[in-house]
C-alpha cells in the first residue's frame, strides 16, 4: 500500500470536525483527552473552550429606537454650487505610499467653483 502524499488526499479539518474527531475517539476508544487532542493534532485548550454567547438585546433595542427617533432628521440637502470664486473652498487629507515603502502626505484645497487649486 502506497503511503505517499501525492497519492493520498489529504482534508484540512475544521475545528469543530477536530472537536468532534476528539469527542469520538474519547467516547469510542477510551483515551483521555490529552491523548486523543495530540492525536488529532488541536490543543486542549481549543478543544476544551465553549463560547460564551452575550445577550445584546438591551443594546439592539436602544439602537434600534435612537435610529427610529433619529431618522427624521435625515433630510437629504443637495449642494449649492458657488456663484464666484473664492465662496467655498474644500480641503481633503490623503496619504500614499511608494514602491520602495516611504510614506507621503497631501493635503489638497480646491475651489468649489471653479474645481481650481492652489499651486505652489
Amino acid at each position: 500500500m502506497d503511503m505517499s502524499l501525492k497519492n493520498r488526499s489529504m482534508k484540512i479539518l475544521t475545528s469543530q470536525e477536530k472537536t468532534k474527531a476528539v469527542d469520538c475517539l474519547i467516547i469510542d476508544r477510551l483515551l483521555g483527552n490529552r491523548m486523543a487532542c495530540e492525536l488529532v493534532s488541536i490543543f486542549r485548550t481549543s478543544y476544551q473552550y465553549k463560547a460564551k454567547l452575550k445577550d445584546d438585546t438591551a443594546r439592539q433595542n436602544a439602537l434600534t429606537d435612537f435610529t427610529t427617533k433619529h431618522s427624521a432628521r435625515t433630510v437629504k440637502q443637495s449642494l449649492k454650487v458657488p456663484s464666484t470664486p473664492n465662496q467655498v473652498w474644500s480641503i481633503d487629507f490623503m496619504s500614499d505610499r511608494f514602491i520602495e515603502g516611504r510614506w507621503y502626505w497631501l493635503f489638497n484645497v480646491v475651489g468649489d467653483f471653479n474645481r481650481d487649486s492652489f499651486d505652489y
